[in-house]
C-alpha cells in the first residue's frame, strides 16, 4: 500500500505562489482599513458640494474607487518589497 505524504492535504504552496498570495492579502487588509480611516473622516456627500464629477453622486460608487486606489497603492508597495528582498539574493 502506498502512503501519501500529505495525509490528503494540498500540496504546499511554492514560493512565488506564497509570495503573491502575501502581497495580494496584506494589500487587501491594508485597503480595507485604508478605506475606513479616509471614509469615517471624509463624507462623499460633503465634499460634493463643489465641482465633481457625475460619478461622485453615487456614495457606492466614490466608497469602491477609494477601496481599490488604496489596494492599488498597497499592492504595488508590497510586489515592490518583495522584488527587492527577492533581488538581493541573486547575486
Amino acid at each position: 500500500m502506498s502512503t501519501s505524504v500529505n495525509n490528503g492535504l494540498p500540496p504546499d504552496l511554492s514560493l512565488r505562489s506564497r509570495s503573491v498570495a502575501v502581497v495580494a492579502w496584506s494589500g487587501f487588509l491594508a485597503a480595507a482599513i485604508g478605506t475606513m480611516v479616509c471614509f469615517a473622516l471624509l463624507d462623499p456627500d460633503t465634499v460634493a458640494s463643489g465641482l465633481v464629477p457625475d460619478w461622485w453622486t453615487d456614495r457606492l460608487t466614490v466608497y469602491a474607487v477609494g477601496f481599490f486606489f488604496f489596494f492599488f497603492v498597497v499592492f504595488s508597495e508590497a510586489a515592490m518589497r518583495v522584488y527587492l528582498l527577492r533581488s538581493e539574493y541573486r547575486r
